[in-house]
């Protein structure tokens, strides 16, 4: 049965249902990082040293474009996705994807009106304050551009 909890990765509001009668895997449905699944020791286990960003980034990529299966994020293999997938963990590195998730979700036509996404998964950003910085500091660069709505009307 789904409950409504936080998210194990990201702290968002998402659903999560045992899928084994043992309780050993769970499902989380979380509107940042996707569907994935983990197992009871990585649930259970001390993540305060885990960059849960990036298995958050790596969750919702798997989701989007992969497939996730019923043991994605386990104890045993986190430290495996962490080093063997592509990661970015420098800013720099999530600026870069934050604007290929942009002009992949948007295009290439900057007459939109750039708003803020709130989902720091998308770019495997550490939190929303960073998706709002690295937006602006796009902005900064002239890679996006401000609409303001007169011009949109027109």
């Amino acid at each position: 049965m789904k409950q409504k909890t936080c998210c194990i990765l990201c702290d968002y509001e998402a659903q999560f249902e045992s899928i084994n009668p043992l309780d050993k895997n769970f499902r989380y449905d979380c509107p940042n990082c996707g569907t994935y699944y983990i197992d009871n020791a990585f649930m259970e286990c001390d993540k305060s040293n885990i960059p849960l960003g990036l298995l958050s980034g790596f969750a919702w990529e798997e989701t989007q474009y992969g497939g996730m299966n019923k043991t994605a994020i386990t104890f045993d293999n986190y430290q495996y996705i962490l080093n063997d997938h592509y990661m970015p963990r420098t800013r720099e590195e999530r600026f870069e994807q934050l604007m290929l998730y942009y002009y992949r979700e948007i295009g290439n036509n900057l007459k939109h009106t750039v708003s803020v996404n709130t989902y720091p998964a998308r770019c495997y950003a550490l939190n929303a304050v960073e998706i709002a910085e690295l937006f602006f500091e796009a902005i900064d660069k002239k890679y996006l551009t401000l609409v303001s709505n007169k011009n949109v009307a027109s």
